[in-house]
């Protein structure tokens, strides 16, 4: 296995325990014991020597997948925030009064792979409790780890974990699809077709999917806000059109794309009362989806976050805004960024 990216967590001016000295015994993968984040969060490992495994995304540290998309909507945190560390550290930089060295580090754009591709990864460390003062370095090829999400700050509480981390050489993370998701990890629900905000969804689809396969930016620029939409938002979906491995490419051109209209939820399935207040509301979101797959049933977003477009999605989707304000309607679409969500797994 080989060194990852050194990493650095960061949660304003906390500060790690102090690594191993030179009295102390060496901290190795030989002598370490096999802990989780759990353990660590809940002191059960203070002081020891422990190896840790979890998935580094996004400069965070997660136990699993699950615990991904548990958090994404809206569920228990379980993680340790992970900042890139610089890596010239004499390098001169500029940094204002009020920002922390670990968020100027997150502006670095050399290390950008680490945050947007998804790792499984084995860290090595001294688990410790974290200590208010200014924030150090360590060694070029330390991972420093902080903020175990239970009390961390710059008064004191939580735990820490100064360590090194190392790749497992194991399958790729790969974002969940309703085939292999549990319910509780699924955070959209697609809208009843009885519900009143359906058929305003479905018409304002229509028509972003018509203005999109004509490829004419004159009909496709007002939807997306119109002299509202900003030059670099026009650009990008430009791009994304004329993009031959973006998802759009190919379901524009298919003669009966399948299409979904999903709602969003972030603490369980909406219940009857919740739909019921919905149906009231001035105003809604939904995000819609085309896939040219015939078996999209299957493979359609569990979550917003991978509702990104990406190069291999096998799936274009928009976000519409809804507005019944005085009763009259009004919407608005919107193309999210591709890289937002986890790698498509292999078929």
């Amino acid at each position: 296995m080989r060194n990852l990216l050194s990493a650095a967590m960061i949660l304003g001016a906390a500060v790690l325990a102090s690594p191993t000295t030179a009295a102390e015994p060496e901290c190795t993968p030989a002598t370490a014991r096999a802990a989780t984040l759990d353990d660590i969060i809940a002191e059960r490992v203070h002081g020891q020597c422990v190896t840790v495994d979890g998935i580094a995304w996004r400069r965070s540290l997660y136990p699993d997948v699950a615990a991904i998309y548990a958090e994404r909507r809206g569920g228990p945190v379980k993680r340790i925030a992970l900042s890139t560390r610089r890596p010239d550290p004499k390098a001169p930089i500029e940094v204002s009064p009020d920002m922390t060295v670990g968020e100027f580090a997150l502006q670095s754009e050399q290390w950008t792979g680490f945050e947007a591709v998804p790792r499984r990864v084995t860290v090595t460390g001294k688990a410790g409790r974290c200590r208010g003062g200014a924030m150090r370095g360590g060694e070029p090829d330390q991972l420093i780890g902080y903020r175990s999400f239970s009390g961390c700050s710059s008064s004191g509480g939580g735990m820490s974990l100064v360590g090194v981390a190392t790749e497992v050489a194991a399958f790729p993370v790969t974002r969940l699809t309703p085939a292999d998701a549990t319910p509780d990890l699924i955070g959209l629900s697609p809208l009843a077709p009885e519900s009143v905000w359906t058929p305003r969804f479905a018409a304002a689809a229509d028509a972003v999917f018509a203005a999109l396969a004509s490829g004419k930016p004159e009909r496709w620029k007002p939807l997306f806000g119109g002299p509202w939409l900003a030059s670099a938002d026009h650009q990008r979906i430009a791009a994304l059109l004329n993009d031959k491995k973006a998802p759009f490419r190919a379901v524009l051109r298919s003669e009966r794309p399948s299409r979904a209209i999903f709602g969003w939820h972030f603490y369980g399935p909406p219940s009857a009362a919740d739909r019921l207040a919905s149906e009231t509301q001035e105003n809604a979101e939904a995000l819609v989806c085309w896939s040219d797959r015939a078996d999209a049933a299957r493979l359609w977003p569990i979550a917003a976050f991978d509702a990104d477009n990406a190069p291999g999605r096998p799936y274009a989707c928009v976000r519409i805004t809804y507005s019944m304000g005085n009763g009259k309607p009004s919407w608005r679409a919107y193309v999210e960024e591709p890289g937002s969500g986890l790698p498509e797994p292999k078929r």
